[in-house]
């Protein structure tokens, strides 16, 4: 799962909420749905976080990905402590049932603090991914390695690399 996977979905549900974010303001039940959309989000955010961590502990990625998956979710982030910072705001101004109150604001709160916690840890690893170095070829080996292959006259001629492609007997090798 890459950023072109889950960043279309993620937008445009960003721009849901932010469209509920506009119209619940005089409408308590409404209001509840809109929270409900917005804790949703957040765990959206940390599922694709964990995607993310999966990839690393399965090999990793290039640092571009990286960056820009980071970059993303930190965008996705700020959305979304927006809404919840909306939502602490107008909670109480709200007339909400208690038995629907109190345990919906607590999970709210656990948002809030999970969130956070996702900002730290996505802003932590894409400062690493923007100072790893450049992969390259160790120069010392590479020199090494076409002096032996020169030595033991392992190069193909390009003329007859094109020769067995046109002829399409697969990949070329030396006869």
């Amino acid at each position: 799962m890459t950023v072109t996977d889950w960043a279309p979905l993620a937008h445009e549900r960003v721009e849901t909420l932010r469209r509920e974010a506009e119209s619940v303001a005089n409408e308590p039940h409404r209001f509840l749905f809109f929270v409900c959309d917005a804790l949703g989000f957040v765990r959206f955010l940390c599922v694709i976080w964990d995607v993310m961590m999966l990839r690393f502990r399965q090999g990793g990625a290039p640092a571009k990905q990286v960056l820009d998956e980071c970059d993303l979710l930190v965008t996705l982030i700020a959305a979304s402590e927006r809404h919840l910072g909306l939502i602490q705001q107008e909670w109480h101004k709200k007339d909400l049932a208690a038995e629907f109150g109190k345990p919906m604001f607590a999970e709210v709160e656990t948002a809030v603090t999970r969130l956070d916690a996702l900002a730290k840890d996505v802003s932590k690893i894409r400062a690493w991914a923007a100072d790893s170095p450049p992969i390259s070829a160790d120069p010392d080996e590479l020199k090494r390695r076409v002096t032996q292959a020169d030595e033991g006259n392992e190069w193909l001629g390009l003329r007859e690399v094109i020769q067995q492609a046109r002829r399409g007997n697969g990949p070329p090798t030396r006869e």
